[in-house]
């Protein structure tokens, strides 16, 4: 079940400004943009529908209108020459995150793997399915997504993972003690949504169907030596703390600030 989703924020500005000089340098780098992409082109063919001048236009416009797959391409260029400088060259990590990334306006807000990104994306699914989002889907699962939407799914993460962890579902001898910043962010979702009668039904819901699941596979790894669940429900319940906390840190990152939110999703 190997699948990764990567979140980020982009900063338009920083783009235009900076990561355009990048993208369109000859000499800069060992293989320009340029030259990546026409390699990507020859190796997948008629698949391969990413562009050089595509990207070029939307940088230098504004890199929030660029779709998940050119993203990825553009990030796995970055990647190649963030290895060769930090693994054969010994450039510290900060130097080199700073340089190609942070001040080129592409930041990693999220990453998960596993069965972990599936029960995340799977509530993601569930969100989209009962309320609107403003969003551009690439067909490999990929999104562009607004930022007020993008935080409307956090608050619905928020809640639920609350609900979760109230219920102790584990019985685990490390129940989870809400810190003070969960508290009050739990406090000011419930009272910001608290005429929201669907999200706290879809909760209720989601929360009960996610109870099940979690107890099937509670009764089968009592009955079988060695059982390791694939079920993504059940992972999401054993992840709820992880998913709170880092839910609230990417809320809190993306409040105030204008971007948007591009999921890229690797199955």
């Amino acid at each position: 079940m190997g699948r990764t989703t990567e979140f980020f924020k982009l900063d338009a500005e920083k783009a235009k400004n900076n990561l355009l000089l990048d993208l369109l340098s000859k000499i800069k780098f060992k293989k320009s943009f340029e030259d990546f992409i026409t390699e990507r082109k020859a190796e997948f063919g008629d698949d391969y529908d990413v562009t050089f001048n595509d990207v070029i236009q939307k940088v230098s416009s504004n890199i929030n209108t660029i779709r998940p797959n050119e993203l990825w391409e553009l990030t796995y260029w970055l990647d190649e020459i963030y290895c060769e400088r930090r693994y054969q060259q010994g450039e510290s990590y900060e130097k080199v995150n700073n340089e190609l990334y942070i001040n080129n306006g592409i930041e990693s807000l999220y990453e998960v793997q596993g069965r972990n990104a599936y029960g995340f994306m799977f509530q993601y699914g569930n969100f989209t399915d009962y309320f609107d989002v403003d969003q551009i889907n690439e067909r490999n699962n990929g999104k562009n997504v607004k930022t007020k939407d993008f935080i409307c799914f956090l608050n619905y993460m928020i809640l639920l993972m609350k609900k979760i962890l109230e219920a102790d579902l584990d019985k685990s001898e490390y129940k989870h003690i809400f810190s003070k910043d969960e508290i009050e962010e739990v406090s000011k979702v419930e009272n910001l949504n608290q005429e929201n009668k669907l999200l706290f039904q879809r909760i209720e819901a989601e929360f009960d169907w996610l109870k099940q699941n979690f107890l099937k596979e509670k009764e089968q790894e009592e009955l079988e030596e060695n059982y390791n669940s694939k079920n993504p429900d059940y992972h999401t319940i054993l992840c709820a703390d992880w998913f709170l906390e880092n839910c609230i840190r990417m809320k809190k990152e993306i409040e105030e600030i204008n971007t948007n939110i591009l999921i890229v999703d690797s199955l």
